[in-house]
């Protein structure tokens, strides 16, 4: 992205951009966000006050982003943390630049949380308040339908999708810096376990509704009270199992970096003030599919990594850490 109001390399300018918005608004100044691996964000000064302006991925449709937007539109009012998208005078939520979708929000001051224990209560509070708020606003599932392009994940195909072609994997490569047989015997247990479960009695139980989908500490925005401000990142949201959130915060927040399990006492403040928060105890069949959510969400970003291989995008490292995490994780310590 340029400086206000000089073409750069993406071919426009963030004044010209938020002018959708705001026509002649005056941009004092644009700096690249952190938190921009999967869109191109910037934050930027402007008379009206700090915003934020996302440029979302080519492959991001018209479709996924109003069913995202509607879900924050019924949210945003009903909780602080969430923060729905300014819509341009003539109502529109997203505007379209050189090919891609652009959207706009107001910033919010504060740093990205993050895993050395002192995040742990406000994330876990901050997902309990959320998760009560989204069963508040009444049927939102109901309303709002599966979200375009993002299936649950007992309905995804785990070999070809929009994301990753695993028949399309280059094996000779891959195998040369990884152990793709964790993955091959994954992609083939995983999927079942988890139409095993959702055809169960207690898979039938589970709590299914909107969720955030994608709920780690580099999501949340941590304000100077030690709270969390704002819940960002909505690239992900889709109607699922409300265990995917949970077990997401616990493994981002409390897992043990020496093994593969959690660190009890984290896990166990984490699941107390999510509890606290949402004005219900987490039930016995949601505790019992933390584990195979937290290996399935590591079986999904080590086939999406390959799926950025196949794109062009390498991403060793995380590939490594997502294969090693599938192989070791057992039952999971929740204090």
């Amino acid at each position: 992205m340029s400086a206000a109001g000089t073409p750069g390399a993406t071919g426009f300018s963030a004044r010209e951009v938020v002018g959708r918005w705001f026509p002649g608004l005056e941009v004092h100044g644009v700096r690249p966000l952190e938190g921009g691996w999967m869109n191109d964000v910037f934050g930027l000064e402007s008379a009206v006050g700090p915003l934020v302006l996302r440029v979302l991925q080519p492959e991001t449709t018209a479709e996924m982003t109003a069913w995202s937007h509607s879900l924050l539109d019924r949210v945003a009012p009903r909780l602080p943390t969430v923060l729905a998208p300014i819509r341009t005078p003539e109502g529109a939520s997203m505007v379209e630049v050189d090919g891609r979708l652009a959207t706009l929000e107001r910033f919010v001051d504060g740093r990205l949380g993050d895993r050395s224990g002192r995040d742990v209560e406000p994330a876990g509070r901050a997902l309990g308040a959320l998760h009560r708020t989204l069963l508040e606003a009444g049927d939102l599932a109901d309303e709002l339908g599966a979200r375009p392009g993002y299936p649950s994940w007992t309905e995804l195909d785990w070999r070809e999708n929009r994301w990753w072609s695993w028949g399309g994997v280059d094996r000779g490569m891959v195998e040369a810096r990884v152990d793709l047989g964790v993955l091959d015997r994954a992609i083939e247990e995983v999927p079942g376990e988890l139409a095993s479960v959702a055809s169960s009695a207690a898979g039938r139980a589970l709590v299914t509704m909107p969720i955030h989908a994608d709920y780690h500490e580099e999501n949340l925005l941590v304000g100077g009270d030690g709270e969390v401000a704002a819940i960002i990142d909505w690239d992900e949201c889709r109607v699922d199992w409300r265990a995917w959130d949970v077990a997401n915060g616990l493994w981002s927040l409390c897992r043990n970096e020496g093994s593969t399990n959690l660190m009890g006492w984290q896990a166990r403040a984490f699941l107390e003030s999510y509890e606290a928060a949402s004005g219900v105890g987490v039930p016995a069949e949601e505790r019992a599919v933390f584990a195979l959510c937290v290996r399935a969400t590591r079986l999904y970003e080590a086939l999406w990594g390959l799926g950025e291989m196949q794109r062009g995008h390498a991403g060793w490292d995380y590939l490594q850490q997502n294969i090693a995490a599938i192989a070791g994780i057992g039952e999971l310590d929740l204090g």
